[in-house]
């Protein structure tokens, strides 16, 4: 894991010139002042009881979604009056439980898979021994006319017919079976393709609606902080050190935030409603990221390893290549249709007319039937072309497959190499963020900076929060593309990254 660089030190806190007499009492006053609002917060935080979140705007209370959060904030949030809390909700490996069991495209899949499997039996069939059983009865009336005069009889005729049929040799019969043998090894690699996306879909959603929640919480944690800021400047406003203006500046700040909310649960109930779409289930908040989750680059390090791996074990390379396999299949099937048939046929044929001198006769015959085709009208040929065109076709498919699967795998890991630079940046950035507010709150009671200022450090530091969230989801994305390039996103990622959440 990447060691988070130390927490920058302020500077000693500047001495005060020394003022003539005449000049100091306004001075003394505005410290005295300071320091009495400062013991008044510090005692007595406004700190409410902790209260469920809810998607009214103009936050009250802190909700316990939030509180992880909390870090440098106005004194009237201190942190030693607050307990962290997690919302109970499903991880990941859960959720995909979920998605296996109610997804409509992952049960598409497989009721493929189960169709497909069957195109090796149907094939195979013409390899095996075909018995027929057949017969017919009638009626016949017959009316002649002779030297001795009309003849007219009726009479009955009963046949029976049993027939078995192996085929001996038969290319054609054959090379259609080896082709069924490669569709069912594509469909089989599909199904896995599925399996893949599907985990693709829920860790995209799993994510997306965890973003929003966190949003929706820095956003509410961010509207408390601006109020109590707010409150701070009536407070001193009523003292005569704020002005009007500073108390205008935040209440125009906390308007903007509450807008911003309103946005953020919109946004987190869309997410909701896409992740519904694959688990079938409603789920109101998932588990959060751990701190301590391991951020650590691929191994190997070397792009062109990963690169290569996806060019060669890429499911959809390796489906691709299944296909192009039948086509050649298909070009011997189209073929082998100028070749002959050699089949051993056994026969049962029983014979009755009453109209002759016999009752009944039967027969039985074991023969070696041969069938060689001499011209087919130009069909077998034009077959054969329109087969090695199919050739073509696959192969041109395999190398755009092969092409795809590289550049994805490349993609993946540039991003997840970019995330962890970002990640390390970002959690720079807001430990500056921290530092720079509680600079500015403390040179606020000293004059030495405005309650504008104050506010635009707490929205500098919000915003590298959540940029530092967005870095932590993108790594994790990368981390599922990559594997997915390769062809190695199984059940067992979706457990490792299971272990990265928080449990409440």
């Amino acid at each position: 894991m990447l060691e988070c660089p130390p927490k920058p030190v302020l500077p000693p806190a500047r001495s005060i010139p020394i003022i003539p007499v005449p000049y100091s009492l306004p001075l003394l006053f505005l410290l005295a002042f300071s320091a009495s609002v400062l013991a008044e917060e510090t005692v007595t935080p406004a700190v409410p009881d902790p209260a469920p979140v809810t998607d009214r705007p103009g936050p009250t209370t802190l909700d316990a979604d939030t509180r992880r959060y909390l870090g440098l904030m106005p004194r009237a949030f201190d942190e030693g009056q607050i307990t962290e809390s997690l919302p109970a909700g499903p991880g990941l490996y859960e959720i995909y439980q979920l998605a296996l069991d109610h997804d409509d495209a992952w049960a598409a899949a497989r009721a493929r898979l189960e169709g497909a499997r069957e195109a090796y039996p149907i094939a195979r069939a013409q390899l095996l021994p075909r018995v027929t059983l057949s017969g017919s009865t009638g009626e016949t009336r017959r009316e002649s006319e002779t030297a001795m005069g009309t003849d007219d009889r009726t009479y009955t005729q009963d046949t029976v017919r049993l027939q078995a049929r192996q085929p001996l040799f038969n290319l054609d019969s054959f090379n259609r079976t080896r082709m069924a043998l490669r569709e069912v090894d594509v469909s089989e690699y599909e199904l896995e393709m599925a399996r893949q996306e599907l985990i693709q879909r829920v860790v995209e959603a799993y994510t997306g609606l965890l973003l929003a929640q966190e949003r929706l919480n820095l956003v509410r944690l961010q509207a408390q902080a601006v109020e109590a800021q707010k409150h701070q400047a009536e407070r001193m406003r009523v003292g005569g050190i704020a002005t009007r203006t500073d108390v205008q500046e935040a209440q125009a700040r906390l308007d903007l935030i509450r807008a911003q909310e309103i946005q953020a649960v919109n946004q987190r109930d869309i997410r909701r409603r896409e992740l519904r779409l694959i688990t079938y289930t409603l789920i109101e908040a998932v588990q959060p990221l751990r701190e301590d989750m391991p951020f650590t680059p691929p191994e190997p390090a070397d792009m062109d390893i990963w690169i290569a791996q996806a060019g060669e074990q890429s499911l959809d390379v390796l489906a691709q290549t299944q296909m192009l396999e039948r086509e050649q299949f298909n070009v011997r099937r189209a073929r082998s249709q100028h070749y002959p048939t050699l089949d051993l046929v056994a026969g049962y044929e029983r014979f009755s007319n009453s109209d002759l001198g016999y009752s009944r006769d039967e027969y039985g015959r074991i023969m070696v039937e041969l069938n060689l085709p001499l011209y087919q009208g130009g069909r077998v040929t034009a077959e054969t072309r329109q087969a090695r065109a199919g050739v073509d076709e696959a192969r041109q498919r395999l190398e755009r497959s092969r092409r795809e699967s590289e550049l994805a795998a490349g993609s993946a890991w540039l991003d997840l190499v970019n995330s962890l630079a970002r990640i390390e940046a970002l959690e720079q950035a807001r430990q500056s963020s921290e530092t720079a507010l509680m600079a500015a709150e403390v040179s606020l009671t000293v004059a030495y900076r405005t309650f504008v200022d104050v506010l635009n450090a707490q929205q500098q530091l919000y915003e590298a929060r959540f940029e530092l969230l967005s870095a932590r989801i993108d790594y994790v994305r990368a981390f599922v593309a990559l594997h997915a390039a390769t062809g190695a996103l199984d059940d067992g990622i979706i457990e490792r990254l299971d272990g990265w959440l928080k449990r409440s």
